[in-house]
Parts: structure tokens; C-alpha cells; sequence
């Protein structure tokens, strides 16, 4: 359960960079 733990943490970390790098034209 430990690793499954970490692997959801390494993607939300994934995603928020994603997100911080994506524009905010796109949330519009």
C-alpha cells in the first residue's frame, strides 16, 4: 500500500507542475 501511496503522490506532483506550466488561456 506504501508504494501505491507514493506513486499517487509522484503523479499529483506531476500534474500540478503540469498544470503551473500550462497557460491560463486553456482554463478559459
Amino acid at each position: 500500500m506504501i508504494v501505491s501511496m507514493v506513486k499517487v503522490q509522484l503523479v499529483e506532483l506531476i500534474l500540478i507542475i503540469q498544470w503551473s506550466f500550462m497557460p491560463r488561456v486553456v482554463l478559459i
